[in-house]
């Protein structure tokens, strides 16, 4: 019994952890900084709204970090 518990543990831990495809991760950072634009413009939601998405936009932005995408090219497109 502990010897299948222990090559279970060593699996888990041998498995890739899973990644977010870079292609969708990027879509959808790109709608958020096209969302916040348009906030900053139109003024389109309240504090906690704009709290939310920016806080969406930072994990999307870590992400894509994460999958070596260039800061430079995401600083000129946002």
């Amino acid at each position: 019994m502990l010897a299948r518990a222990l090559i279970v543990l060593t699996l888990l831990a041998a498995a890739p952890a899973a990644l977010a495809d870079p292609a969708a991760v990027r879509r959808t950072w790109l709608e958020r900084v096209a969302i916040s634009a348009a906030d900053e413009n139109c003024h389109l939601f309240s504090d906690g709204e704009k709290m939310a998405l920016r806080s969406g936009l930072y994990q999307s932005e870590g992400e894509l970090l994460r999958a070596n995408q260039n800061a430079a090219e995401m600083r000129r497109l946002s």
